[in-house]
């Protein structure tokens, strides 16, 4: 009976940190309030401030596309956050993002090339 009760609180708090990470902002006023969270460990709180920098990230993009929601710009605090967890925010990828392989580009590049070719754009002097 104690083993089911404990497996059932593991399986909460896994759901609270699963949750906090969907939406880090329904949990957290601000990043230094995940860095804060002794509840949280080490891997949790970076996770969590992950999933905020992916979403800070997404929130400028969209900015820049004059497509903002109001939401404030976090980029900066979230990126902080990272770092005194030891994490550069810099090498984060963002897994919801489209792919920007140096292939990809090549196989842009070359297709752009060849319909401008066929189209007479790049006509031989």
């Amino acid at each position: 009976m104690a083993l089911e009760k404990e497996k059932q609180v593991m399986t909460n708090t896994d759901t609270d940190v699963d949750a906090k990470k969907v939406n880090p902002t329904s949990s957290y006023n601000n990043p230094d309030e995940v860095l804060q969270d002794k509840s949280l460990s080490r891997e949790e709180k970076i996770a969590i401030l992950r999933e905020w920098h992916y979403d800070a990230l997404r929130l400028q993009e969209s900015e820049s596309e004059n497509m903002s929601g109001g939401e404030p710009d976090r980029l900066r605090s979230v990126s902080n956050a990272l770092l005194e967890l030891g994490v550069s925010p810099a090498k984060e990828a963002d897994p919801k993002a489209e792919a920007k392989s140096s292939a990809l580009n090549r196989a842009k590049r070359y297709v752009t090339g060849a319909m401008d070719t066929i189209r007479g754009k790049n006509k031989a002097h």
